[in-house]
């Protein structure tokens, strides 16, 4: 199911319009068996100045992934996330991550690193994608659902035909579980970008009675016009199962979010929290804007 910015893009304004109220607590879903063999697999790439990067942290044999997240690290805003991709392969499963330099190119040597979360196979688990036409228009949104018999376990998104030109908006899960919509958001840099391109969403499903107890947990950054970062904690007895983001702005469908880049969505080595880094790009901006950290967190098993 997919939108683009004439049509989702205004439904995605609204429901920002709520958003404070769900940023602001946790969902509660009612008790189940827990996730077993829960772990974090990192990957690193070069430190050198090429214009794009991709790179997979790959699962250990017999796990399935959950959910992921990836870190610029020296980007200075001018390297920008375009893949937060959960994938399974004919061998295994892994969580793919690309990066870009913007329009302008950067000049700097930076790295890109990868994150995995992975766990022993939830019966029924796959991965629902998503993808929507190419189009021009300047801000793009799409949705994911899980089919019916199915609750979401984790998610991930991927601007297609980006070029370094359109950057992440929104990767979260709106209402939180049980009753799970993840929102895939990016929008084009100030400078605007001639190509066309879309966004692909990725919801990682699993059976109902495998998937009760999930909570989703997020945190909100102070709202001014300074670099910033969050931290979403998992509440206690729960780790996280997959990372989310979103930037907001003080004034609804007001467009300095395009001098804003996501260079980071990690997760902790203990599983117990989602850390979000926003900065601004060499435009900036006089806005003020704030960044939300999302934790789609459950129990972990033995």
């Amino acid at each position: 199911m997919h939108r683009n910015a004439s049509m989702l893009g205004k439904t995605v304004a609204a429901i920002a319009a709520v958003a404070g109220l769900l940023a602001a607590q946790t969902a509660t879903a009612s008790p189940s068996q827990a996730v077993s063999g829960l772990t974090r697999v990192t990957k690193v790439s070069a430190s050198n100045s090429n214009t794009n990067k991709q790179i997979a942290a790959v699962c250990p044999a017999g796990k399935r992934v959950l959910g992921g997240g990836a870190e610029i690290v020296n980007g200075q805003g001018q390297v920008v996330l375009q893949q937060l991709q959960p994938r399974r392969t004919a061998t295994d499963d892994r969580f793919v991550v690309g990066a870009r330099e913007d329009g302008d190119g950067f000049v700097g040597a930076w790295r890109l690193r990868a994150f995995a979360i992975c766990a022993d196979p939830l019966p029924g688990q796959q991965i629902i994608a998503s993808t929507a036409p190419l189009s021009s228009d300047p801000q793009q949104s799409i949705v994911g659902l899980c089919p019916t018999g199915q609750r979401e376990v984790g998610f991930g998104g991927k601007i297609n035909n980006g070029a370094g030109q359109v950057r992440p908006t929104d990767l979260y899960d709106f209402f939180g579980p049980p009753s799970s919509l993840l929102i895939v958001g990016a929008r084009e840099d100030p400078d605007g970008y001639a190509g066309q391109w879309s966004l692909s969403s990725y919801t990682i499903c699993a059976n109902e009675s495998a998937a009760n107890g999930f909570v989703l947990a997020a945190a909100v950054s102070p709202t001014n016009s300074q670099n910033k970062s969050v931290t979403a904690t998992c509440p206690a007895g729960t780790q996280v199962h997959t990372t989310g983001a979103q930037l907001r702005v003080d004034q609804i469908g007001q467009a300095i979010t395009n001098s804003l880049v996501i260079d980071k969505i990690s997760v902790d080595p203990s599983l117990t929290s989602v850390t979000v880094r926003t900065v601004e790009d060499q435009n900036g901006t006089a806005g003020a804007w704030s960044v939300v950290a999302f934790a789609l967190c459950a129990p972990p098993g033995s």
